[in-house]
C-alpha cells in the first residue's frame, strides 16, 4: 500500500478544510451543495472521504453541478453521439483525486493481481478455512474525476426531484420515533441532547427564525444521538465532557451528518450556522494539530448519516467508500448498511484491468467501493 500516498491525499484534504475555516469562517457548510455529489455515469452518491472532498471543491470552485465523472466514463457515453461536434471534451483542466480501498490476494500468482471487495474476501474465507486475512493485502487507489461544469457541450445540470414522500418536519418526527427519541420543547434558548436519558431538548419552534431551522438543529441533535451507546457506540459522544478536544471533534461529526443530509433538509440555515460559529477555531485547532482527526470525524459522519437515513426510511443507491484502521489495517466488520444499501464494485474492476492493459499513465478508472 502507497502509505505516503495516502497520507498525502488526507493531509491535503486536512489543509483545504483548514484554509476554508479560515477564509470562509462557518460558510463552508453554507456554500456547500446540498444535492450529494454523485457519478453520472453509474448514477450513484459518493459517501465519506470523497462526499467531504467533492463538496469542498465544488464550494471553493464555485460548481453548483453536483455531477463528477472518470475521463474513461465520458469517453463511454461519446459513443453514443454521432455527431462529432457534439461529443463530450474536458475544457482543459484539471480533474480531481476520489480514494477507494480494494484488496488483493498475495498468494495468487500471474501477471494481472485480481481484485476483491470486503465481501468477497468475507466469503473467501468462510469457504477456505486454509485462507486467512494476512493472506490479503489492501491497497489504496487514486482515480480522477471532473465536475460536469468542466465538460463542453454537457447537458444543463437539472436538479432531481427527491421524492421520499413525506415532508422536513415528518422526516424529522419519523427518524426521531424510530429511534425512540423524545425530543421535549422545554427549553429558552439553548439546544442539546442528554446521552443519560436519551433524550433531546429544543425551545418551541417558534422561537426559531423558521420551520427549516428548528428541523435542522433537530437532525444536528439527532445526529449525536446516533452515537449513544446502544447505537453507533461513539466514543467522542462518550466522552463528549471530558475534554474541549473531544467535544470539538463530536460536533464536527455531527455537523458534517448534518450536512451529508441536506438532500432532505435543504441549504443550511443562516441561524444555525451562527450558533456553530464558536466551534470553528477549536475545529481548525484540533484538525492542524492531527489531520487524522478530520478523516476520523468524515467517517463517524458518514455512518451517522447512513444510520438516519435508515431510521428515516430513506432507500439510496450509493457508492460507499471505506474507512481502514491506518494501525492495524483490519477488514473493516459488517455495518448496520451493509445489508440496506447495495454494493456495486465488479462492473468498475473490469475498468481498472482494461486502464492497466493499455498502459494508460492517467488515473481515469471509476470508484471502486466496497
Amino acid at each position: 500500500m502507497a502509505v505516503n500516498k495516502v497520507k498525502e491525499f488526507r493531509d491535503n484534504l486536512s489543509k483545504m478544510f483548514i484554509e476554508s475555516l479560515k477564509e470562509d469562517d462557518i460558510q463552508w457548510i453554507k456554500n456547500w451543495s446540498y444535492e450529494n455529489p454523485y457519478n453520472c455515469f453509474s448514477e450513484k452518491e459518493y459517501t465519506g472521504i470523497n462526499n467531504f472532498h467533492l463538496r469542498l471543491i465544488q464550494a471553493h470552485k464555485g460548481f453548483s453541478d453536483p455531477r463528477w465523472i472518470t475521463y474513461n466514463q465520458l469517453m463511454e457515453m461519446n459513443k453514443k453521439i454521432k455527431d462529432k461536434n457534439l461529443k463530450y471534451s474536458i475544457k482543459g483542466e484539471r480533474g480531481f483525486k476520489v480514494e477507494f480501498w480494494f484488496a488483493m490476494d498475495k498468494t495468487e500468482t500471474g501477471k494481472k493481481p485480481k481484485f476483491y471487495t470486503f465481501q468477497e474476501v468475507r466469503k473467501i474465507l468462510k469457504e477456505n478455512p486454509e485462507k486467512r486475512e494476512e493472506d490479503f493485502q489492501l491497497v489504496a487507489k487514486y482515480y480522477t474525476v471532473f465536475n460536469g461544469s468542466q465538460i463542453k457541450n454537457f447537458p444543463e445540470y437539472q436538479a432531481p426531484k427527491r421524492n421520499i414522500g413525506i415532508e422536513q418536519s415528518e422526516l424529522v418526527k419519523k427518524i426521531s420515533k424510530n429511534m425512540d427519541i423524545p425530543i421535549l420543547n422545554d427549553q429558552v434558548d439553548s439546544s442539546f441532547y442528554v446521552s443519560e436519558f436519551d433524550q433531546i431538548h429544543l425551545p418551541d419552534p417558534e422561537q426559531f427564525s423558521s420551520q427549516q431551522a428548528y428541523n435542522f438543529v433537530c437532525l444536528h441533535e439527532l445526529a449525536h444521538a446516533t452515537g449513544s451507546e446502544n447505537r453507533l457506540n461513539r466514543d467522542t459522544l462518550k466522552n463528549y465532557h471530558k475534554d474541549i478536544t473531544i467535544r470539538a471533534e463530536e460536533e464536527l461529526v455531527a455537523e458534517i451528518a448534518s450536512a451529508f443530509m441536506g438532500a432532505y433538509f435543504g441549504e443550511t440555515p443562516q441561524e444555525h450556522l451562527d450558533n456553530q460559529k464558536a466551534y470553528v477555531q477549536s475545529w481548525a485547532s484540533v484538525v492542524e494539530k492531527n489531520p487524522k482527526v478530520l478523516i476520523k470525524a468524515i467517517s463517524e459522519a458518514q455512518k451517522s448519516a447512513d444510520y438516519l437515513e435508515q431510521k428515516a426510511e430513506i432507500k439510496v443507491q450509493k457508492t460507499h467508500s471505506v474507512e481502514i484502521d491506518e494501525k492495524t489495517h483490519e477488514f473493516p466488520k459488517e455495518n448496520i448498511n451493509d445489508k440496506s444499501i447495495k454494493h456495486s464494485t465488479d462492473e468498475y474492476l473490469n475498468e481498472i484491468m482494461s486502464v492497466g492493459n493499455v498502459g494508460k499513465k492517467k488515473d481515469i478508472s471509476e470508484e471502486i467501493t466496497f
